[in-house]
């Protein structure tokens, strides 16, 4: 398993104390909200995050902790859901940018 950078570990601390100040049915919309829906678009993102490493947009680091945290070789919806909630607002956030720049 790979390790999130400083940076990315940083921003899963922040997100995770502000959803500790959420009530629990916004978490809840969030948890639904955070998750991926079907492999296609585990696909897609895997393909998003080394695209955006190969263009030099995303450091090798950062790029090598989406990889894991989608499944690696083999991408799929349970390994990427099974993650906590802020990973996953955070993978989000670093995948919206990663769709900003193309």
């Amino acid at each position: 398993m790979c390790v999130a950078t400083m940076a990315i570990q940083k921003s899963i601390d922040t997100v995770a104390k502000r959803l500790g100040k959420l009530p629990d049915e916004i978490k809840q919309r969030l948890e639904k909200t955070a998750q991926l829906d079907d492999m296609m678009e585990a696909i897609a993102y895997q393909n998003l995050q080394a695209r955006s490493h190969a263009a030099g947009h995303l450091r090798t680091n950062d790029a090598l902790w989406l990889y894991h945290l989608l499944g690696g070789e083999m991408p799929s919806v349970e390994t990427f859901n099974k993650h906590g909630l802020a990973e996953r607002i955070v993978a989000m956030e670093v995948f919206a940018f990663c769709i900003s720049i193309r």
